[in-house]
């Protein structure tokens, strides 16, 4: 056997383990998040949002999947964590627009409390999701 051939079958042998182990890892890495667990609705409510208050969306929980928050006719300004030092107002806050689905993920947003005002009443839906 040639060294030209046979460093081509050992680059490819290499290649092939460590695509192996890619997989093997990538594989093992999103079993390691939730295994076996199945998400299942919490809670799901429709609530009016502003003008004067600011309104508890969500409170804060041990563990929670995500939470989906639904506009209609007015965009919202959210906060996800409750604070003394900063109030959520309709121009200040994460602004999420009128008329759209949010999934808040809780491996990004956490399970903290959610709390939201607007500038004009408005209605939403909410929907928590757990394990």
């Amino acid at each position: 056997m040639n060294t030209t051939y046979k460093n081509i079958v050992q680059i490819v042998a290499l290649v092939v383990v460590i695509a192996f182990a890619i997989a093997l890892f990538g594989i093992q890495k999103a079993d390691a998040v939730f295994p076996n667990y199945q998400v299942r609705i919490n809670s799901m409510a429709t609530t009016t949002v502003g003008p004067q208050t600011d309104t508890v969306l969500f409170y804060e929980r041990a563990m929670c999947g995500s939470r989906v928050i639904t506009t209609y006719t007015q965009p919202i300004s959210i906060s996800f964590q409750a604070s003394s030092t900063f109030n959520v107002s309709p121009t200040a806050g994460h602004l999420q627009g009128a008329s759209t689905t949010v999934a808040y993920d809780a491996e990004i947003y956490g399970c903290g409390q959610i709390v939201a005002a607007a500038g004009a009443s408005t209605t939403i839906t909410i929907s928590e999701f757990s394990f």
